[in-house]
């Protein structure tokens, strides 16, 4: 489950260190290494609430003929808060929520091979952003431990789903040859 501190946390960070602009900071908050979603309309939202509470300023910087952009710096109230943010979350575990497991709760209501072929749809989503997150990682994905964690879970759903498949279609050719009335074990 994200939380608001999370998104709070998570946008505080991408400003330490370092000043953006609303622009950059959506590329950033939808690169495929982001650890959670924050949609354009909530990050501008937060942002708001930072400048609110003193957590940013925001100054205007214009660039030739474009229109003005909003740069927001992060303020000593800021650092405070993102420090105080980070410890709180590095030391607190919740629970995953996995909305990816609802359905596998219920597979066994649709047809055995209805279900292998969804499921294999399913397979080569995770397996394409297997691939995205370790490309968008590159040779660093060890070095940062958040991308390094979803790139982690992400394969470990990579190769769950293979052996679920594999275990879905042994029971299903178990079945059709029970169907056939074949009992392998009686095959000498």
């Amino acid at each position: 489950m994200v939380y608001k501190d999370d998104k709070e946390l998570f946008l505080l960070g991408l400003l330490h260190g370092h000043d953006s602009h609303g622009y950059e900071l959506n590329t950033l908050l939808a690169h495929p290494t982001a650890p959670i979603r924050i949609g354009k309309a909530n990050a501008y939202q937060i942002l708001a609430r930072f400048e609110d509470r003193g957590w940013t300023t925001v100054t205007e910087t214009r660039d030739g003929n474009r229109p003005p952009r909003r740069v927001y710096t992060l303020t000593p109230a800021g650092e405070e808060a993102f420090n105080r943010m980070l410890r709180s979350r590095l030391a607190t575990h919740a629970p995953t929520e996995h909305a990816n497991v609802v359905a596998l709760n219920f597979l066994e209501l649709l047809p055995r091979a209805e279900v292998l072929v969804l499921l294999t749809q399913r397979l080569a989503a995770a397996q394409s952003y297997v691939r995205e997150l370790r490309l968008a990682a590159g040779d660093d994905a060890g070095q940062h431990y958040g991308v390094d964690y979803l790139l982690r879970h992400a394969e470990f759903e990579e190769r769950w789903l293979t052996d679920l498949i594999a275990d879905l279609s042994a029971q299903a050719e178990a079945d059709s040859s029970h169907e056939a009335g074949h009992d392998p074990s009686t095959l000498a």
